[in-house]
């Protein structure tokens, strides 16, 4: 039996990517006036590109892009996103953990050209990995890997089952 190469990440790596792809988007001069994360990996790194692009209001974006049950693999993406403001910004990033396949973000992408198209200008993407073979290509990214298992700090607060 093969067993998958798995990159772990620690609490403080986590801070650490974080910090490198918010100085990589800094660095590109593009101003936003919404962060978009999706949940459930690109959460935390919409909440920290939310403080750290100054105080900009972060909207949540639910999408589910595999069921353990049924071994189905179809996007489903919430009807609405979850925001605090009365419209979705103009400028928006939209923020993951990593893109795998790319379908998740390219979907994403989509769904919010889609449903918001007439109201955002521009949207970008960032994601802390870009693994190899990806059909979608984020505008920023920190690092790309192989085809590995990358376990994310938060992923060691999940009670194991018994």
């Amino acid at each position: 039996m093969k067993t998958k190469k798995e990159i772990k990440i620690s609490w403080k790596k986590y801070i650490e990517l974080l910090r490198k792809l918010l100085e990589k988007v800094r660095r590109s001069g593009e101003e936003f006036d919404m962060v978009i994360g999706i949940s459930r990996g690109g959460t935390v790194p919409g909440l920290f590109f939310s403080f750290g692009l100054g105080d900009i209001p972060l909207a949540v974006m639910a999408a589910q892009s595999y069921n353990r049950r049924s071994k189905e693999e179809t996007i489903i993406f919430s009807r609405n996103l979850v925001m605090t403001t009365k419209s979705i910004g103009k400028r928006c990033l939209l923020t993951d953990d990593l893109v795998d396949s790319g379908r998740t973000l390219k979907e994403s992408v989509r769904f919010l050209k889609k449903k918001y198209g007439e109201k955002i200008e521009k949207l970008s993407t960032a994601v802390i990995f870009e693994k190899s073979g990806s059909e979608f290509k984020p505008d920023f990214i920190v690092k790309k890997i192989g085809k590995v298992w990358v376990k994310f700090p938060f992923e060691n607060l999940i009670p194991k089952e018994k």
